[in-house]
């Protein structure tokens, strides 16, 4: 195969995975009025309670300030808290809410209709599908 056109067609497929997931997972928030990123910051603190704007930061790969606005529209509807450090006022602990608790729980059972597709898969396919994308993302790592 040209390698050109491997390289080519690997990227083509995914980007058009990521704009459809990406197309699925914004219908699905779309009646909770929440953005994929939003609803990412939500997941991350269901297992971490009492997270610093730094530490949401470095796990979404996103700079501090746009996730201190993300964080802001949250608490705006209530789905978070912001608390200062006592000790040093720069930083900023966030929280979620029992409605960010309750919400979470309503998101996981519908995310599941995103990879709704994917239950026709067979055994084969599965096994076929994770060892290429492991693959893929081992390859796409190694510099």
């Amino acid at each position: 195969m040209d390698e050109q056109f491997f390289f080519l067609r690997v990227r083509e497929i995914l980007k058009e995975i990521n704009m459809k997931m990406m197309a699925r997972l914004v219908k699905l928030y779309e009646p909770y009025e929440l953005t994929p990123p939003q609803v990412s910051i939500l997941s991350i603190l269901k297992n971490n309670k009492g997270i610093k704007v730094s530490e949401l930061g470095t796990l979404m790969r996103t700079a501090d300030s746009n996730i201190s606005s993300i964080c802001r529209r949250l608490e705006d509807r209530g789905f978070v808290t912001r608390e200062r450090d006592e000790t040093d006022r720069r930083v900023v602990y966030i929280q979620p809410t029992q409605k960010a608790k309750d919400l979470y729980d309503s998101l996981e059972t519908e995310k599941e209709k995103v990879f709704a597709g994917l239950k026709d898969a067979t055994a084969e396919d599965m096994v076929d599908i994770l060892n290429a994308l492991e693959k893929l993302h081992e390859m796409l790592l190694h510099d």
